[in-house]
């Protein structure tokens, strides 16, 4: 539940900046259209200009017109790891390599399986089973993915009449910190964020009336 062009691509371009800049360790982009579609365009007209025009990230990843440089468009190789870039529609990328990082953009664009395998963000999440700190990103409709150490859980999207989308985020967040503020498991206080989401995007204000504490706990 979130609108376009507010700067979720950014978001998750910040994401992997800072891991090939601070924090070295393998990532996956899963995109909704592989080689020739969404993959190739986030590669290119994403990806490359960041790494072009970051100052902190340049000579971290080779030019890929340059021989051996391991940096190939849709995947590509930095100092202690790589980043590769997929569509959901080959099943076989998303379970072919340990994953630490996993970002999901355009998820609301997924089908909902892939090829025959089945949840193309529930095939992901597996290439990160064997890291403790594991993190995972979702962006659009899919709903959300939570990781801590030694477990990981996805959350679906509740069905939701969408009146106005601004404050779905901040009612997300604020939802989960009245559960964490409520000294409430984690996985409660992320129901209660997509329990404030939902109003929100219910409601024509940007902050919904009828968020409160004992809405939000409601089944």
């Amino acid at each position: 539940m979130s609108a376009s062009q507010v700067g979720k691509i950014e978001a998750l371009l910040n994401c992997i900046g800072f891991h090939i800049s601070h924090d070295s360790a393998p990532i996956l982009v899963i995109q909704p259209t592989g080689t020739g579609g969404m993959a190739d365009s986030f590669a290119k007209d994403r990806l490359a200009l960041m790494l072009r025009d970051t100052p902190a990230l340049k000579g971290k990843v080779k030019d890929p017109r340059s021989r051996d440089s391991n940096n190939a468009t849709l995947h590509k190789k930095f100092p202690g790891s790589h980043i590769t870039i997929v569509g959901v529609n080959s099943p076989a990328a998303l379970v072919s390599r340990p994953i630490r990082i996993c970002l999901f953009d355009e998820a609301d664009l997924y089908p909902a399986s892939a090829g025959s395998e089945g949840d193309p963000i529930q095939l992901a999440l597996k290439c990160a089973a064997t890291f403790w700190n594991r993190k995972v990103v979702t962006l659009g409709d899919a709903g959300v993915a939570v990781a801590a150490e030694n477990w990981c859980e996805l959350y679906p999207a509740p069905a939701t009449d969408v009146v106005n989308v601004n404050g779905a985020g901040e009612g997300f967040a604020a939802g989960i910190l009245d559960g964490l503020l409520d000294a409430t498991p984690l996985a409660d206080a992320v129901r209660r964020g997509l329990a404030a989401a939902r109003l929100n995007a219910q409601s024509s204000d940007t902050c919904s009336a009828e968020i409160y504490a004992a809405r939000l706990v409601q089944p």
